[in-house]
C-alpha cells in the first residue's frame, strides 16, 4: 500500500505521522528509553531535546540511530567534492517545507536593447522592456532503501554482534554518488513538471573548450596552463568573473 497526502488528507500510517508532525522526518525515527521500565517512545527535536511521542512504536535505541548516522555521514565524505564545493561557496537554497513541494518555480528575464547616443535628448530612443516567463525546477528525492529485521536488532542488543552498518554506509554512498553525478552532469538529466535538472557538463548553454590530452606526443605542461587561462578569459568575456574551480577526470 502506498502512503500519500492529498488535499491535506493523509492516506497510510506513515503519511498520517508526517502530516501530524508538520512533515518532520524525525517522527519516523523514534527510539526507546534506556530505562527498561519506561515503555514510552521518544524523538529528538531540532533543539536536541528528547520528546515523548504517542502512537509511535520504536525498535531502536537512541544510540542505535547515532551509530547509523555516524556511518552515513562518514561514507558520504571520501572523494566526493563537487556538491561540497557548491555548498561551501554559499550556492545552496533552502526551501521551507521542501517535502511538500515538487517543483521550484522561478522567472526567467530577457535583456533590453542598447541605449541611444544623440546630440539632442529629445530624440526618442527605442522603448522596450524585459520579457519574463515562468520555469519549473524539479525537486526530486534521491534515496536508497534498506532495513534491519527485528531479529538483527535484538541480536545486537544481546551482545552477540554489533548492529551491522555496512548496508547503511553503502546506501548513503549511493545517494551521495547520485547527487554528485547529477551536479556534474555525468548522469542523465532529470525532468519533471515541465522542467529539467542539468549539471555542469550537460547544461545546454554551457561554455565549452577543447583541451589537449596530456598523453599526446610533444605535450608540455605549459599547454594546459595556456588553455586554462583561455578558459578563464572565455568565462570573463561571458560576464562570469569567478571565482572558479577546476575539476579533472581520468
Amino acid at each position: 500500500m502506498d502512503d500519500f497526502i492529498m488535499n491535506g488528507q493523509a492516506t497510510g500510517s506513515v503519511a498520517a505521522l508526517l502530516l501530524k508532525s508538520n512533515m518532520n522526518p524525525a517522527i519516523l525515527r523514534p527510539y526507546v528509553a534506556d530505562d527498561p521500565n519506561d515503555p514510552r517512545s521518544f524523538i529528538t527535536n531540532a533543539k536536541g531535546v528528547a520528546v515523548p511521542v504517542t502512537n509511535t512504536t520504536a525498535a531502536l535505541r537512541k544510540d542505535d540511530w547515532l551509530t547509523l548516522d555516524s556511518a552515513i555521514i562518514k561514507t558520504a565524505k571520501p572523494r566526493l567534492k563537487a556538491v561540497a564545493d557548491l555548498r561551501s561557496s554559499g550556492l545552496q537554497y533552502s526551501i521551507p517545507n521542501g517535502m511538500s513541494k515538487t517543483v521550484l518555480q522561478y522567472e526567467r528575464q530577457s535583456d533590453i536593447s542598447l541605449a541611444t547616443i544623440s546630440m539632442d535628448g529629445n530624440r526618442r530612443s527605442e522603448m522596450d522592456r524585459p520579457v519574463f516567463d515562468l520555469n519549473n525546477l524539479p525537486l526530486p528525492i534521491i534515496h536508497k532503501d534498506f532495513q534491519y529485521s527485528l531479529r538483527q536488532v535484538m541480536s545486537s542488543r544481546n551482545g552477540e554482534s554489533p548492529l551491522d552498518t555496512t548496508t547503511a554506509e553503502l546506501a548513503a554512498r549511493r545517494v551521495a554518488e547520485e547527487a554528485e553525478k547529477l551536479l556534474l552532469g555525468v548522469s542523465a538529466s532529470y525532468s519533471y513538471g515541465g522542467g529539467t535538472i542539468y549539471g555542469y557538463t550537460n547544461f545546454p548553454n554551457r561554455l565549452t573548450k577543447t583541451m589537449t590530452n596530456p598523453t599526446s606526443g610533444g605535450y608540455l605542461p605549459s599547454v594546459t596552463l595556456t588553455e586554462v587561462l583561455a578558459m578563464r578569459l572565455q568565462s570573463t568575456q561571458a560576464f562570469h568573473f569567478g571565482p572558479w574551480k577546476l575539476y579533472t577526470s581520468l
